[in-house]
């Protein structure tokens, strides 16, 4: 009887240690190796694979404590992709909600009305924050791939003949190309896209 008093007793100090480190490595915040730690989730990474590279971005954590916390908080089928970002001060909570709630960090890109889309797409190849995923297709490629037609493409020509009048869309059909249609933006748009 006493051996089972004394098991008893060990098993709830136990329970209580564990669940006073939980609270307390929970509501800590995660020291970083920089002032701020970015990283991209492409979607279908695993929570194991996420929590390991939120420690290779530079999270000074244990990975298997930040895919338990994810595990066993309920959400870590809810973590959404995207390119997320911390500063000192967050903590593994804090973490967890901001890629539930897809929190993102955002990159600003000016895309200017009258641009050729050959001037777009070198737009984008100079943002440094955002990922080059088309930078090794062709124009006409990118145009395939988004769904645009000859004659959504024709449309938003702009094509004059040498008297500088508008040409009609089926006349500037073979005029226009990937390289030379005007981007359908208005004037001095900031675009917001997600690294």
């Amino acid at each position: 009887m006493k051996v089972l008093r004394a098991l008893v007793i060990l098993v709830l100090l136990t329970a209580v240690g564990v669940g006073g480190f939980a609270f307390w490595w929970l509501n800590r915040p995660l020291p970083l190796n920089a002032e701020s730690v970015e990283l991209s989730i492409d979607p279908g990474t695993p929570p194991r694979e996420i929590a390991q590279a939120w420690v290779q971005a530079g999270v000074q954590a244990s990975p298997v404590l930040l895919y338990e916390w994810f595990r066993w908080s309920g959400q870590a089928r809810k973590i959404r992709a995207g390119s997320y970002e911390i500063d000192a001060g967050t903590t593994p909570v804090a973490l967890l909600n901001k890629m539930v709630r897809g929190d993102e960090t955002l990159a600003v890109v000016r895309l200017i009305e009258g641009w050729t889309f050959r001037q777009f797409r070198a737009e984008l190849a100079k943002a440094e924050a955002l990922k080059p995923t088309i930078a090794t297709l062709t124009d006409e490629q990118v145009m395939a791939a988004v769904g645009a037609t000859s004659d959504q493409l024709a449309r938003s020509c702009r094509v004059t003949d040498r008297a500088n009048k508008p040409v009609s869309v089926r006349a500037a059909i073979p005029q226009c190309s990937p390289m030379n249609a005007p981007a359908v933006v208005p004037a001095s748009t900031t675009a917001r896209i997600g690294k």
